[in-house]
């Protein structure tokens, strides 16, 4: 992250941008100004990218009185997506789950895949 472009014209902005996009995608900085909030949403994006690269996202159907595995998956998985089907009544669920991690989901709730 470089910090502080609200100090800089429109030039030097641009100078600037144009270094940084040089670089390698997983070195590459994010040009923010704290002051402003220019860049703050590119940079929740791209520390959105680094948290999920390698995790498996994973969707599942729980019956609405299952609030133990809800409960698991809310401690064991990061629960991107939660809502009720409004003709089943059930919870359709999506998860983020490291690759070690993501065996166990599937297993422990195997039956409840679209």
């Amino acid at each position: 992250m470089w910090n502080k472009i609200d100090r800089l014209d429109a030039d030097q902005k641009a100078w600037l941008r144009n270094l940084a996009e040089r670089r390698p995608a997983d070195q590459r900085p994010v040009l923010v100004s704290a002051i402003t909030g220019e860049g703050i949403d590119a940079l929740c994006a791209a520390i959105e990218v680094r948290l999920a690269a390698g995790r498996v996202l994973i969707e599942l159907v729980l019956d609405a009185t299952d609030g133990a595995g809800v409960s698991w998956l809310h401690r064991h998985t990061e629960v991107i997506h939660k809502a009720v089907d409004t003709e089943s009544g059930r919870t359709v669920m999506t998860v983020r789950a490291a690759p070690d991690k993501a065996d166990a989901v599937r297993a422990k709730f195997v039956h409840s895949a679209y």
